[in-house]
């Protein structure tokens, strides 16, 4: 199995509290990795840092063999243009703790808009993907169902009986 997401001793600061202090961390294809641990040790930190969200004051982060809004020239790291960091990050999942789907605009429909929208894909190709994905979720009979028919971890992508990330049990 690949590695997908390489972090090597990642350090991040907010002024003079840190935050991060030389994560490393190695999620292989297909791994499924959760950070847990209670508010403030810096998990939404690390998660926003994976597509540049938050820069990194020291260590560096892949996906899928790609060094994240940064390239290398030797030993130097040299900040990516914001331009390439957005292209960058069209590859990059991201599900937020606070999600936005369009209520107006059914589960299959929500999953379509950004590859349409973002990456310009055709509408049908990025329908069939979006099936794919849905189907691997285990929302694929939720297709024509709108957010508000959805439980609240069906809306992140949870599949029956299981907890989405970032979502909490009541």
């Amino acid at each position: 199995m690949s590695v997908m997401v390489d972090i090597k001793s990642v350090h991040k600061s907010f002024g003079s509290t840190k935050v991060l202090k030389g994560i490393d961390l190695q999620v292989r294809t297909g791994q499924v990795t959760v950070p847990l641990g209670p508010s403030g040790p810096g998990k939404s930190t690390l998660r926003r840092t994976v597509n540049h969200l938050e820069k990194v004051d020291r260590g560096a982060i892949s996906v899928d063999g790609t060094l994240i809004g940064y390239r290398r020239s030797g030993d130097r790291l040299h900040e990516l243009p914001e331009r390439e960091v957005l292209r960058q990050r069209t590859r990059i999942g991201f599900v937020l703790r606070n999600f936005n789907l369009f209520p107006h605009l059914t589960a299959l429909e929500n999953v379509v808009e950004a590859p349409v929208s973002v990456r310009r894909r055709p509408r049908a190709e990025a329908a069939a993907g979006a099936r794919r994905l849905l189907e691997r979720v285990g929302l694929a009979d939720k297709a024509d169902a709108c957010p508000a028919q959805l439980s609240g971890g069906r809306q992140l992508g949870a599949p029956p009986g299981r907890q989405a990330l970032g979502e909490r049990r009541r």
